[in-house]
């Protein structure tokens, strides 16, 4: 579940312990991709440290695999936490969006 939203398993590329990787539906480039909790967290501020870990550490996987997949060394991970900082889905996401040069 990702926030009122039901996750299908075909988006799901990449599990942990307390954690999914999904493909964006509305993506702003190729590659960009969330990973969250599945334990429904609307703050970061919410997850425990074992949790914060395993999101964080499957992230940092995903991010590593999209170098190679993407041909790029420029990762970009951000998280908008509340409706002003451009959250729309209540649910704590990472994004991962690999970034070349020429697409800034």
């Amino acid at each position: 579940k990702f926030g009122d939203k039901i996750l299908k398993e075909t988006q799901v590329f990449a599990t942990s312990k307390f954690g999914y990787a999904f493909v964006n539906l509305k993506p702003i480039s190729p590659g960009h991709v969330l990973v969250i909790p599945k334990r429904v967290a609307l703050s970061y501020t919410d997850l425990n440290d074992e949790e914060l870990c395993d999101i964080w550490d499957l992230a940092r996987k995903v991010g590593h695999a999209f170098k190679t997949f993407y041909q790029t060394s420029c990762i970009q991970y951000g998280i908008q936490e509340g409706k002003c900082a451009g959250q729309s889905v209540n649910h704590l996401h990472i994004h991962i969006i690999p970034r070349k040069e020429e697409i800034l």
